[in-house]
C-alpha cells in the first residue's frame, strides 16, 4: 500500500500586520534613531508619517529608541543619508 501524501501546511498568518519605514522595519528604523539620540516625540511623528502596514503603540516606539541606545535585540536598520534628510524633515 502507497502512504497518502500530506497536504501541506499554511504558513500562520501574523498576528498583526508588520508596520514599515522606508522599507526597513519600523523596530529596525527606531533602533537606528535611539542610536542616533532621537527622542519619542520626533521618532513618533516620522514614524506616524512614514510608516505602512498600520500603527506602533506609544511602548513599542520607546522601546525600540531604548533597544538603540542600549544596543540591544538586534542590529538598526541601515539607513542612509538620504533618508535620514528625510526622516529628519518629516520630524519637525
Amino acid at each position: 500500500m502507497a502512504k497518502a501524501k500530506k497536504t501541506p501546511k499554511k504558513p500562520a498568518a501574523a498576528a498583526r500586520p508588520r508596520v514599515t519605514v522606508l522599507g526597513y522595519s519600523a523596530m529596525a528604523v527606531l533602533r537606528w534613531m535611539g542610536a542616533h539620540g532621537w527622542d519619542v516625540a520626533a521618532a513618533t511623528k516620522a514614524i506616524e508619517a512614514l510608516g505602512e502596514g498600520g500603527k506602533l503603540k506609544a511602548s513599542s516606539i520607546a522601546t525600540g529608541l531604548s533597544d538603540g541606545r542600549s544596543g540591544k535585540w538586534g542590529a538598526p536598520a541601515p539607513v542612509t543619508v538620504a533618508n535620514a534628510r528625510r526622516l529628519r524633515r518629516t520630524a519637525k
